[in-house]
This record gives structure tokens, sequence and C-alpha cells, in this order.
């Protein structure tokens, strides 16, 4: 207990330095008897009873909302004509230089209706239609809008309103910022842009009292209005649930295009293209590049396009853009990369798109033009890329393409109404990837087409390959010219099964056997069985990836199936995948397609966030728009999906078409997750059929065959006849040999003996001489 007695003291002392923290200090007394602490004024004999019997920190409570409207609104006229301080930590910038910013407004108020800026008196109904009308200025002059300021009556209404710039005031000075390494960007640069409205009570209107249209700061890029916060069209839901995801590393731009897709597309967020975006995208601060895909942007090109002379880089692709394509585009002859694709835009391509004579890439896919390829395109010398696939171009592919001798990768497809020759590739020697698919081209191809580093496609074409000098094409190109010609009018087949992606595998269900398709294809090409009952076609490439892969696989257990093994596979493509069952006996078909999403994961995991749509077509006609996979799987990922068809096959073949029409996401939860995705096919016969169903054998084979049964047995038996001859041969010969044998050893022991006696009467002889001579 020692000690207490100091604790009021010390605990007194801890209260006062809070309050001096706090900015609770007694800076001058009120003329009507009562004190203004930093702005807030207690009045002793006011309505509200002053302070007595009640602590600072209630009183300040209670009163909070009301005190802080008084103060912010005390000094407005002083606010609107204060001066903007200016940096003092460096060399002030020349782009916040203010005679060249009133400059840049008038620039942009010159470009704009006169009807669409703020004047004082205009009138509102209510204070909403002020600030969408305001918001809708801050869209054409490129900033953002906050609702700065605000005074209520009695009765709730909102009297006073101010809406500002979005950089107006300036960021407080944060302790923290001394043990912060990477600091967040100035967002705020003390912008006094403004516009003050005020409520009439005989009229019941709003009307603007004040408008201030200078900016201390430069504006955005006209592609990147759309972000700005006022300009946003979400929910507040959907705001959380976009903060979430950015707080779980998700990019930006990715979260965006959930957030779209969620809502189905990006209508609640589409608008058309200014025209003034044309006007000042460079005079005002602008880049050479010109990046509006996937904004879900409507309406028309404007010819004003053709001011952007300096542009290097456009891309309105992935939009809902309408009409014809504007012949200004070829004013613009400094561009390098130009993308029209994925659109609905009419009419036929400018003649003067050849003037583009820097171009490198040009991107035409699905964008809804028609009529002839331009001649003019010849003259685009530079060009290494070139698409065009799904439009509806007719005619013929122009002779002088020849000219385009550095293209690199050359798509053409769905030509009508025109026979055109290869004539025109004769010099393209530096291709890598070749999509001729879907067109009614003939002629025999040069030589270098069998270089290995090229991606081939020429699926359903005119090409006569049997008997033809064109050896080097791919092996089974014959069976996938238009009207498929292998078994036609001949069928032998009456079903199809197919593990897409992987494998053989047999059922442990049913014994269904299912082919494999393991087959690693490229960007554009295809795969025809040796038994010639089936062909997979892809068309595509992801991300402009070299190695991509067209399979993928998952460990994964997959659920409501048995046989996970038969979906931990799947064959994907970045655009068209074609799967055709050839030498079909005509008639009604069921069709199986199993699909499983094994890319995107599960929730919570941010890499959920992923969705992938196609259409599926069948026989060439749409079953299935927009099919959204993890949608019809439950919202979930490694779940079995089942789809059932029925198809009429009356020309020998089945055609199943899966198409990407740049629908869900592409980059969740990985770069290259978009696109069609299935992992196996079923089609079995709706009646019963007449044919074996079993491969053919050809005549060469059965003459092989036949000549080895005859040849292994007589060889077999020569073999066998030599043998007993040389064991009878050698049994033969046996008997004398052994006689000739006995005879040699006894003229061998004749000799010994005789051998024997001589030198036995040598030895008489020599002891006879002795006897004499002694």
């Amino acid at each position: 207990m020692k000690g207490w007695r100091s604790w009021p003291i010390s605990y007194g002392c801890l209260f006062l330095g809070l309050v001096k923290c706090a900015g609770f200090k007694n800076t001058k007394t009120s003329g009507e008897g009562g004190r203004i602490w930093s702005g807030i004024e207690f009045d002793r004999d006011g309505e509200d009873g002053g302070m007595e019997g009640m602590s600072i920190w209630e009183y300040w409570a209670r009163d909070e909302s009301r005190s802080r409207r008084k103060l912010e609104f005390e000094d407005d006229d002083a606010f609107l004509n204060m001066d903007v301080p200016m940096e003092d930590d460096g060399e002030q910038d020349e782009s916040h230089n203010s005679d060249d910013l009133l400059g840049d407004i008038n620039f942009v108020h010159s470009k704009i209706s006169n009807e669409a800026i703020p004047k004082v008196d205009m009138k509102f109904m209510t204070e909403e239609a002020a600030y969408q009308f305001y918001n809708a200025y801050a869209y054409k002059v490129r900033f953002s809008v906050r609702r700065s300021k605000e005074h209520k009556d009695k009765s709730g209404r909102i009297v006073t309103r101010i809406f500002g710039c979005s950089c107006e005031g300036k960021r407080g000075k944060d302790k923290r910022d001394i043990i912060v390494k990477s600091h967040r960007p100035e967002t705020r640069f003390g912008c006094l842009a403004r516009m003050k409205i005020k409520y009439c009570r005989e009229t019941k209107q709003y009307y603007v009292a004040e408008f201030a249209h200078v900016h201390n700061h430069t504006a955005c890029t006209p592609s990147k209005t759309h972000l700005h916060r006022s300009h946003r069209k979400f929910s507040v839901a959907q705001a959380a649930q976009a903060d979430m995801a950015n707080d779980s590393g998700i990019a930006p731009r990715a979260i965006v295009e959930f957030m779209a897709r969620e809502v189905g597309g990006r209508a609640p967020l589409s608008q058309p293209i200014d025209d003034d975006l044309w006007f000042y995208s460079f005079e005002y601060g602008g880049q050479p590049k010109e990046d509006l895909r996937q904004n879900y942007l409507t309406g028309t090109l404007s010819p004003s396009i053709g001011n952007l002379t300096h542009m290097q880089y456009l891309s309105v692709g992935i939009n809902l853009l309408s009409g014809q394509v504007p012949k200004e585009l070829g004013k613009l002859t400094d561009l390098r990369s130009l993308s029209l694709a994925t659109n609905n835009f009419s009419g036929t391509l400018p003649l003067e798109l050849g003037d583009l004579t820097n171009l490198e890439q040009l991107y035409i896919t699905s964008s809804g033009v028609r009529g002839t390829i331009p001649s003019t395109f010849s003259s685009l010398k530079n060009l290494q890329t070139l698409r065009f696939q799904g439009n509806s171009f007719g005619g013929v592919i122009p002779s002088t393409f020849s000219k385009l001798t550095m293209m690199e990768d050359l798509k053409i497809s769905d030509l009508s109404n025109g026979s055109s020759s290869l004539a025109f590739l004769n010099d393209m020697k530096s291709l890598s990837v070749l999509d001729l698919s879907y067109n009614e081209l003939s002629g025999s191809f040069p030589s270098w087409v069998n270089q290995q580093d090229l991606q081939l496609n020429l699926v359903a074409n005119n090409f006569t390959i049997e008997g033809s000098n064109d050896s080097v094409l791919p092996s089974g190109l014959s069976c996938l010219q238009r009207n498929f010609p292998c078994y036609r009018n001949s069928p032998i087949y009456y079903n199809l099964s197919v593990k897409c992606g992987g494998p053989q595998i047999t059922s442990r269900i049913n014994q269904i056997v299912y082919e494999r398709d393991d087959e690693a294809l490229g960007p554009a090409s295809y795969y025809v069985t040796g038994t010639k009952r089936w062909v997979v076609s892809n068309v595509g490439r992801f991300g402009e990836n070299n190695n991509a892969r067209y399979t993928s696989n998952s460990s994964s257990q997959i659920a409501d199936t048995l046989e996970s093994e038969l979906f931990q596979t799947a064959r994907i493509s970045a655009g068209s995948l074609r799967y055709y069952g050839l030498g079909l006996e005509n008639g009604n078909y069921n069709v199986s397609l199993q699909f499983a999403e094994i890319s995107i994961l599960n929730p919570p995991n941010w890499r959920s966030l992923g969705r992938r749509v196609f259409d599926i077509y069948i026989q060439g006609n749409l079953v299935w728009k927009d099919f959204d996979l993890r949608k019809e799987a439950g919202g979930t990922s490694f779940q079995a999906v089942q789809q059932e068809f029925t198809a009429q096959v009356s020309e020998n073949y089945l055609e199943i078409h899966l198409f990407w029409a740049s629908k869900g996401t592409c980059c969740v939860p990985s770069q290259g997750t978009y696109g069609p995705s299935i992992s196996a096919i079923i089609a079995t016969p709706d009646f019963v059929p007449t044919v074996s169903n079993k491969p053919p054998t050809s005549s060469k084979k059965n003459k092989t065959g036949l000549v080895v049964g005859i040849t292994v047995p007589v060889g077999v038996i020569c073999f066998l006849s030599a043998l007993s001859l040389c064991c009878f041969v050698r049994q033969k010969r046996r008997p004398r040999q052994n006689e000739d044998e006995e005879k040699m050893w006894k003229a061998k022991e004749g000799e010994y003996e005789e051998r024997e006696k001589v030198e036995s009467y040598s030895s008489l002889a020599d002891v006879f001489g002795s006897i004499l001579m002694v």
C-alpha cells in the first residue's frame, strides 16, 4: 500500500497528457462565456445544458457529428480562396505548373459539349442527380470524385454538399512512417477542384453554388479512367469481396475480371468509348500504347481514332464494339500491333489498313467482319503475326500474300465461296505456326513444310493427298479433308470412346475401353489414330507460349464417380478443340461428354476464383452456350460432370467442337487457365448396328501373314530333315570308322612286334659276335 497517495496525481497527469495529445486545449475564451476546445464550443447556457455534471468525453461523444460539421463548414469561403501550398522538398514538376494545367483543362473543355460542363445556378432535382452529373463530367476530364462535405438540417435533409476531386487535402503524417520500407504512393495533392451545391427550400431543388474546375495535378491516362473509385460500379458487397481478394494477393485486373464474370459479364461496368478519348490521349499526357481489352465496351469506334497518329500498340479486343471498322485507322502509320478481335463489327475491312506498313501483329479473330481479305494487306511486309479466324470472310487468299516473307504465325480459317492455291506460301520460310483449316484450299505444298518445328493444321480443305507428291504432310490428313472421305458410304464402326488427354483406360464398371489421347499437340495441330477411328484437332495458343502443354492432369480424387482415373487427365485448348468420329454407321447416337475441373482449386484459396467457360457444338449445332464447368459442378472443382446429348450421323462422321468465346477468367490461378477442357467422350448408337465395329486389315497385311504362315512351317520341316540326314550319315560312318581304327591299331601292334623281333635279333648277333672274337 506504500505510495498509494501518489496514484491520483499520476493518473491525473496521464489524463491531461492524453487530452493534450488529442488536441483538447484551451485556445480562447468565448465571448458568451464558453470555451472552444480545438474548435468545439461548449455553451454553458445553451440548449445542451453545458458541461455541468458531464465529462468532456461524454459531451464529445454525444455531439461529435454536429460539432464536426460546424468545424468543417465554418471556413468554406476561406477554403475556396486559399492558395495551394507548393512542395518545398524538391524542384517543382513542370506538369504541375498552374498555367499549363489551366491550359490542359481548357483544352479538354473545348473537346466536350458545353452542356456537360457544370455551371453556377445549374439545377438538379436530387443530391444524387448532382453527383451523377459531376461524376460524368469527371470521367471526361479523367479524375475521380469524392463526396467531400455535407451539412444537414434538423430533418436530416442535405442542404449543402461539396463534391471534390479525390486528390483534395493532404494525407496526414503517420508516425509509423519511419519503420515502413515501402510507402504508399501519394494520392492527395491539395487539389481545389470541386462543385458545391445548396438546397433551395422555395423551388425544392439543388443548385450549383460554386464551381472550381482547375486541378493542381495531371490526370490519369484515358484507358485507366474507369478504374477510379467513383467510376467503378460495384456494390458494397462486391467491394468487400474485391478487398478480400486483394488482401489474398490477387492482381487488381484479375479481381475486376472475376467480379465482372460473377454478375454475368461486364454489363454493370460497361459503357461506350468516349469520343474525347481519341482527342487528348497524347496531348494530355498519353502514351503510345492503348490497351482497352476486356472492358465490355459498347458502341462504335469513332473516326476520331485517326488522331492517335503516334500510337504504336492498340487493342480493343474482347469487347462488344459494333459498326464499321473506321478507315481512319489507316492514319496510325506508326502502329506495331493492332487487335480488333472478339467484337461485333460489321461490314468489310477498310483498304486503308494496308497503309500500316510498320505493323508487325494483326489480330482480327471473331471480330464479326465479312467480305474479302483486302489485297492491300500485301503491303504489310513487316507483318509477323496474322490471325484471320472465326469471321465471315469469303473469296480467295490474295496471291500477293507471297510478299509477306517475314511471316512467322499465320492463321486463316473459315473462308467460304472461294478456292485458293498455296502459291503464296512458297517464300514464307520463316513460318513456325501455319493454320489454314476450314477453307477451300487446294494445290501442292512447298518442300520446306516438313520442317520439324512447324505447327501445321490443314483440316477440312480440298487437298488430294493420296497418290500426290505431298508426302511431306502429316499422316492421316487425307481423312480430314472436306466431307471426310475415309469410310464414307462404307462404315465399319458404331461407337466411340476416348480418354482425352491421357492413356488407354478400361472401365471397371462397364468394361468400356477408352482409347488413349495423350499425343503432344501444338497450337495448330491434329492427331489421327492408326485405325482411323477418331481424330483430335487443336487450334489456339496459350499466351503466346511456344512451350505450352495442351493436356492437364491431377492426382486428386474426383467426387461423384467411382473411376477417378477417368477424370484425372484432360485435353485442353486455348481456342478451338474438335473431335471427329470417322467411319460411323449412320443413325442417331447418344453422346456423353465427361468433364472435371482439375486446374482451378476449391475455396477458400484465392486460386478458386477462376471460371472456365466455353461453347459446345455437336454436328455444327450449338447445344450449350457459355458452358460454365465449375457452375455445373455445384461451384466446386474435382467434381465429375457428365452431360448427355443426342446427335444424328448422316454422312458417316461425328463432330464434337468445344470453342472458347473469350468468356470466363484467363489468369486464375495462373496464366493460360482458360478455354475448353474435356476428360472423356463416349458415343453409343441408339439403334441396332449392322457393322463389325472392328478396324479393317489391309490386303497387304493379309498377304504378308499368308507368306509368313507358309514359310515358317516349311523352314522348320527342312531344318528337321537336314538334321535327321546328318544324324543318319554320322551313324553310317561310325562302324567303318571303328574298323579302320582297329586295323590301324593292329598294324601299329604288328609294327611294334616286328620292331621288337629285329631288336632281339640284333642283340643276339651282337652276343655271338663278341663270343667269336673271344
